[in-house]
């Protein structure tokens, strides 16, 4: 004789309705985390008709042992002293691109004090530093290039250290894993763009965010 349980017939139809809604919610909760898509680029004001952008082909680095003592290193230099010697960030070689997205011709700062790009790196191994530094007392006023729409301003990335002047802000990583490099861009646009802080000669002041760019750390052995 068979002694199996059974659900009453009755109640039947409303587990069958409410299969389709479990369905959904396992197939939702079982999408990989690296099958999202990334936050896409911003600007500030939004009213800006620039995108910033990181290209390049590399996207594994390679972690040698020694490596990880020299971010121990770092850290205690940036911590412990008034202008420190830092040691070298991670190398690359990728670019930074600034694309012109609206429909009129506009200029950009590309160098001086007022352009300062920062280079972040997030990730479980991911070590951002911003030491101590005298900075120097001179001006370097600020130049710029103009961009037709559709155009482009490309400069190259060598390492992951940047900030004022390309030595303020150091970026490590000290375990393999996966990171993603954000680069912001503080500049000058002119004409500037609607709610933008007033800069010189008629200039507007940006922040420009980049889409963050994956890569992989791997540890040699």
């Amino acid at each position: 004789m068979n002694t199996t349980a059974c659900p009453p017939r009755r109640a039947l139809p409303r587990l069958v309705a409410c299969l389709p809604v479990l369905a959904t919610l396992v197939l939702t909760l079982a999408v990989p985390a690296e099958d999202r898509k990334p936050e896409g680029a911003k600007a500030d004001p939004a009213s800006t008709p620039l995108e910033v952008r990181i290209t390049g082909e590399q996207r594994t680095f390679e972690l040698e042992p020694w490596m990880i003592k020299d971010v121990e290193n770092a850290i205690v230099a940036a911590r412990e002293y008034e202008d420190p010697k830092m040691e070298s960030t991670p190398t690359l070689d990728h670019t930074l691109e600034i694309v012109n997205t609206g429909k009129t011709p506009v200029e950009i700062w590309t160098e001086g004090d007022p352009f300062v790009l920062t280079l972040t790196l997030k990730g479980k191994g991911a070590v951002n530093l911003v030491p101590r530094r005298a900075v120097r007392k001179e001006f370097i006023s600020p130049k710029a290039v103009r961009l037709a729409p559709g155009e482009s301003f490309k400069m190259p990335l060598r390492s992951l250290q940047s900030g004022f002047r390309g030595e303020a802000h150091y970026a490590y990583w000290k375990e393999a894993g996966d990171y993603e490099i954000t680069a912001t861009l503080r500049t000058g646009v002119s004409p500037a763009p609607e709610g933008a802080e007033a800069g010189e000669d008629g200039f507007g002041m940006v922040t420009l965010t980049s889409a963050p760019f994956a890569v992989k750390v791997e540890l040699t052995k």
